[in-house]
């Protein structure tokens, strides 16, 4: 895991301009760097943007014969397949191959309608072992429509999954996927800065920004100093603090108290939207 430090507070431009199909096929770049074993997150705004990214970062992995999981959100199997055809992935043929295997949050993770976390291992990990024995120990590709977890109110249950997801086969490299506008709405900054630590990798594509791991994690610790300068300098962290923002946000936590530590959250995500989404 990449334990990213809370360096990083200078005031710096970290969105790089440019047409939203283009931030795509970039991201689609850095996406392909993820080995193996590793892990990323993907922030999105638009659900045409996350789209065009899935199904790109699908195709990149068939053409490569590398076998993929795809784990659907709120959409079928069936939607998820006709998606694919009117991008030219041939679903039906694929998953004869074996080479395409669709499947759903609800399949893996609700047994009887109750979410049950240890389905991970049960059904999605041993799945992904007897593909890997199938295509001769090829690695896999797992791609998720993970705002499943926030729509489904579990986001927290989800989290905890993440947090568990060392544990994964070192022949799968995963990319998870959430809304960051819809993050920034309706959880705490601190799981945000939580999602961006327990991944390898974070990336960020929005229609008018694309930003990489380090850029959007100083980006959000950035935005929380500048915060904290504004709604109590007292409190003000070190120019330089060696531990992670999460921890940086619990201490906070306990020196402002919880309501005085919402309202900073809501000044600090009036700033992160400002500055990632250019709202």
């Amino acid at each position: 895991m990449d334990r990213r430090p809370f360096l990083a507070y200078e005031s710096i431009n970290l969105i790089i301009r440019s047409k939203s199909f283009v931030n795509v096929e970039k991201t689609l770049t850095l996406a392909e760097t993820i080995e193996p074993g590793k892990n990323a997150v993907l922030f999105y705004d638009s659900s045409r943007l996350l789209e065009k990214f899935l199904l790109s970062y699908v195709e990149a992995g068939l053409r490569k014969r590398q076998p993929v999981i795809y784990l659907g959100g709120l959409n079928t199997e069936d939607m998820i397949k006709e998606k694919m055809l009117a991008h030219g992935i041939d679903a039906h043929s694929l998953g004869k191959e074996g080479l395409l295997h669709i499947t759903t949050h609800d399949d893996v993770f609700l047994n009887k309608g109750r979410f049950d976390p240890l389905r991970l291992h049960s059904i999605l990990f041993k799945k992904a072992a007897k593909i890997h024995d199938r295509h001769n120990g090829r690695s896999i590709r797992l791609v998720a429509e993970s705002n499943w977890w926030l729509l489904s109110d579990l986001f927290e249950k989800g989290l905890e999954v993440e947090e568990h997801f060392d544990v994964a086969p070192s022949y799968l490299s995963s990319v998870c996927t959430y809304n960051i506008a819809e993050l920034i709405k309706y959880v705490s900054i601190y799981h945000l800065a939580r999602l961006s630590e327990l991944h390898d990798s974070t990336l960020l594509l929005t229609k008018n920004s694309l930003a990489n791991s380090t850029q959007f994690y100083s980006s959000l610790g950035n935005c929380i100093v500048q915060a904290v300068e504004k709604f109590d300098d007292s409190v003000r962290p070190r120019k330089k603090h060696s531990r992670f923002i999460s921890e940086l946000l619990m201490d906070l936590h306990l020196k402002l108290g919880t309501e005085k530590m919402a309202e900073l959250e809501k000044h600090v995500e009036e700033r992160l939207s400002r500055t990632l989404l250019r709202t």
